[in-house]
């Protein structure tokens, strides 16, 4: 059976709300699921599980398609096996040394899922299929939390893996390692996210009782007890190594005045004392006993509202609680106000009968303007807030996200943006815990072309800025199939975005064709990096395949520009590969005719110089300078001068006349060196010979009634002899 590559979407889409969705995945969520059974853990503890029973097969003789699919990161085809063959989930792998029976390796999908970062959607499909496999130890005792620790995974599947398997913070390996310390011994760019994230879990399960360290009796309650030992902070450490922190007094529980509300909520009096000690001046009601103030809000009776804001600021300084998913909610009427919207002048109203509602953070770490700039209040309302507390657009709340990322995730206008990034000159700097800039955020909700010019002017670098999946905004605005515009913008301020790959190895050319991109957009991508036509993703799938692999009519013409394009492309390459290929043999052709000219001038100086000179040896050394600087000759060792001498002297003296009578013999007696200036040099040497035959053939009276031949004969003999017979005292000097 071969594995389909279908794009898979990874877990990429931001979770702005923890109020209304799971907070470990956009796909599906986990919590409304029942408790997981334990049942095959040991009596110690210690969590190991016996899996003697289930179904083993080896991997060298057939792996399951399941597994294979899952090896080959084709995370669709994992999913349709999964539902085809779900009892493949709870298969063992095994691989053993060839000719013994010792194993290697022992793997459920589970395991494999985490060691090769499959995507958050078909971790949580084998966890619903296979409920006890986020329990289950390998070979080296590791649970698959500690795989996808070990993995660099994302902080979305380890919370997966928690919520299927809550005791997995205290399991240990072999080593003695736990999962938090595979995450810190990790260089993972996930990993402080990650590390941020276990620590909160595991402060909500103390909270909760959810904790073996936490009595049981807590597990019902909805407001933490804090007199248990989580409250000291010197002994606030969980069993997973990592410490707690307190939470900070405005996140807590506070005074209740009202005793029948907090029997309603279901508050202990010791714990409503304890609790007034912290802070007796901020007053909470159940969200049944709720103020006028907070009922008018929710009807929208503005002006009603800010007048009982102003005739009771009492009610606009007592915080709402109520019961949520993940914990108890907790704001003030300001908050309730900015999510609906108001008229700026009830609004200000509203915010003079308690200023410090500005400043006040709910159970998410959510400012009054975090849910402003969410839920599209107007500027005006914005422009308030942020003259009631500046510092706001500057505020991280729990994901680590300014109000500016939250504009840009809503599709605020150009004028919020520009508010906000005047007030906090640096947000448009600031990455969120996934690792994105507002720009990616504009970018992936296809905010209008006005905004991304603003984000791009406060950070032009933002362009180049990667999250935590290696997507750039043009990734992202690719995905959303942004306008031509946008898409120029963003390759005018990085042109090499068109190169870059993301974690998928996806190019941006791969989401515009996969996304159902417009022809104009696929083709200013290709022709700014015309490479991309061949450029495969992980999936192996280049831009022309994505397009097949949609089958839709709309894309038509795109998929006749990108066939036209790489035919013309693929002929070019080769067509440009012959090409090279002559340059370089043009350009070799010319160094050797440049070379040989200057040998032929050196040549002719050589010539000259011996003429004018009574010293050949240090001629010949400027020779040899001239030819190691034509690049032709190189001297290694000794001058030139030193060389001649010590041939010289190594010639027998029975060879002696016989070199003074031919002096080049004595140049090319010892070394290659030697060889390759005796073979410059014959050009000069075949001229005197020439001449000298002239004299001689005078002489013989083959030459006729040619004086001048014989008078030139006769006059370059005895210079001859006067050269080479200081050459042959030299070798006899150094015999001596």
């Amino acid at each position: 059976m071969s594995c389909a590559n279908p794009d898979i979407p990874m877990e990429d889409e931001p979770r702005p709300m923890l109020r209304e969705r799971s907070e470990f995945g956009e796909n599906r969520s986990l919590a409304s699921r029942g408790s997981r059974s334990i049942g095959h853990t040991s009596s110690n503890g210690s969590g190991d599980f016996n899996y003697s029973d289930d179904p083993e097969i080896d991997y060298d003789t057939g792996a399951t398609v399941l597994y294979r699919c899952i090896e080959g990161k084709d995370w669709d085809g994992a999913l349709s096996r999964l539902e085809l063959a779900p009892i493949e989930a709870k298969t063992w792998v095994s691989r053993r040394e060839i000719g013994t029976d010792k194993l290697r390796w022992r793997l459920l999908p589970a395991h494999a899922v985490c060691i090769f970062r499959a995507p958050l959607a078909l971790i949580e499909a084998l966890i619903e299929v296979y409920e006890d496999g986020p329990k289950m130890r390998d070979d080296q005792g590791m649970l698959p939390i500690h795989l996808a620790c070990r993995n660099g995974a994302s902080k979305g599947v380890i919370l997966t893996l928690l919520q299927a398997f809550p005791e997995a913070l205290d399991v240990r390996d072999r080593k003695g390692r736990l999962p938090v310390d595979l995450v810190q011994a990790s260089n993972s760019q996930n990993k402080e996210n990650v590390l941020a994230a276990i620590r909160k879990y595991q402060k909500e399960n103390m909270r909760r009782g959810h904790n073996t360290s936490v009595p049981v009796s807590l597990a019902h309650s909805p407001f933490p007890n804090h007199h248990s030992s989580a409250s000291n902070p010197t002994q606030a450490r969980s069993s997973g190594g990592l410490p707690i922190t307190e939470p900070s007094p405005m996140a807590e529980t506070t005074a209740i005045d009202n005793r029948t509300v907090s029997q309603a909520v279901g508050v202990r009096d010791e714990d409503i004392s304890a609790r007034s000690l912290t802070s007796s001046a901020q007053r909470e009601v159940d969200y049944e006993h709720r103020t006028v103030l907070f009922r008018m809000i929710l009807k929208k009776d503005w002006k009603q509202a800010a007048a009982r804001a102003l005739a009771y600021p009492e009610e606009a300084a007592t915080w709402i609680v109520t019961k949520g998913f993940n914990g108890n909610l907790r704001f003030l009427p300001l908050h309730k106000a900015c999510v609906l919207s108001p008229p700026g002048e009830e609004f200000g109203d509203i915010l003079t009968a308690f200023p410090a509602a500005a400043e006040s953070t709910d159970q998410d770490g959510w400012l009054p303007l975090h849910c402003a700039c969410f839920y599209g209040a107007p500027a005006d309302v914005i422009g308030r807030l942020m003259k009631a507390y500046p510092r706001a657009a500057s505020h991280k709340d729990d994901e680590g996200r300014l109000p500016l990322h939250y504009a840009c995730l809503k599709g605020a206008s150009q004028e919020v943006v520009e508010a906000l990034i005047k007030t906090s000159a640096k947000a448009a700097l600031a990455k969120d815990q996934e690792g994105r800039l507002p720009l990616h955020h504009a970018c992936s909700k296809g905010a209008p072309e006005e905004v991304i010019d603003t984000l791009l002017k406060a950070s032009p670098k933002g362009a180049q800025s990667k999250d935590d999946q290696g997507r750039l905004p043009i990734h992202h605005a690719c995905r959303r199939n942004s306008s031509e515009r946008v898409i120029r913008t963003l390759l005018r301020v990085y042109p090499r975005a068109s190169q870059i790959k993301d974690d998928q190895d996806k190019l941006a050319v791969h989401y515009a064709c996969n996304h159902g991109g417009s022809l104009e957009i696929v083709q200013l991508l290709i022709q700014t990096y015309p490479e991309s036509i061949n450029v495969r993703n992980g999936f192996g799938l280049t831009p022309l395949a994505e397009v097949e692999n949609l089958n839709d009519p709309k894309m038509k013409k795109v998929l006749a520009f990108l066939k036209g394009f790489k035919k013309e492309h693929d002929l070019k390459a080769a067509d440009n590969d012959v090409e090279s290929q002559v340059s370089i043999l043009k350009d070799k052709v010319s160094s050797l005719e440049r070379v040989l000219e200057q040998v032929v001038n050196l040549g002719s100086e050589l010539k000259q110089e011996l003429r004018r000179t009574k010293d050949p040896n240090r001629v010949l050394d400027d020779f040899a300078e001239k030819l190691r600087e034509a690049g032709t000759f190189r001297v290694e060792h000794e001058p030139l001068s030193e060389k001649i001498a010590a041939d010289n002297a190594s010639v027998p003296r029975s060879i002696a006349p016989s070199t003074r009578s031919s002096g080049h013999t004595s140049l090319g007696n010892s070394s290659g060196t030697q060889q390759r200036i005796r073979a410059v040099s014959k050009p000069r040497s075949r001229s005197r010979s020439r001449s000298g035959s002239l004299g001689r053939s005078g002489s013989n009276g083959r030459s006729g009634s040619n004086g001048r031949s014989e008078s030139k004969g006769r006059n370059s003999t005895p210079g001859k002899k006067r050269f080479f017979g200081r050459l042959s005292s030299s070798s006899k000097k150094a015999e001596l």
